[in-house]
């Protein structure tokens, strides 16, 4: 499989497979202080480009043809054309389950705030949806 390599904002980027639980994992535990540095809890989050948005592909997302490992006990692996709806609802609830663990929150009704471009199915328990630049 490999790392899927394009062009975003910040130059060339890499493209995490948040359908992954190890990878899923990762990411929420970017949001620890002793991470992400000179932050506290007044810091909130805003996933952008979360569609995903790769502005060296034809389409200006990750390819249909890019794939997926999820993370069930075979090791499946899934087309990005199956998924991509997806992709910004996982990103989002990575980074929702960061923060409680940072905070060490258990109680689901205390909600961290997180804006997300990208959304799908249940992303409403995760975060706000920003429509973009409308």
């Amino acid at each position: 499989m490999g790392e899927f390599q394009g062009y975003c904002w910040p130059g060339n980027s890499v493209w995490i497979d948040y359908l992954n639980g190890r990878a899923r994992d990762f990411w929420s535990s970017l949001y620890s202080y002793d991470i992400f540095n000179g932050t506290s809890s007044l810091f909130h989050i805003w996933n952008d480009m979360n569609e995903p948005s790769v502005f060296s592909e034809r389409e200006g997302t990750l390819p249909k043809t890019a794939k997926h490992m999820l993370d069930d006990k075979d090791g499946t692996i899934v087309m990005h054309r199956d998924v991509h709806n997806a992709y910004g609802v996982f990103m989002t609830r990575a980074s929702y389950n960061g923060i409680l663990r940072r905070e060490k929150k258990i109680d689901e009704r205390i909600r961290p705030f997180i804006l997300t471009r990208s959304s799908y199915f249940g992303t409403q328990k995760y975060a706000a949806k920003w429509t973009g630049d409308n």
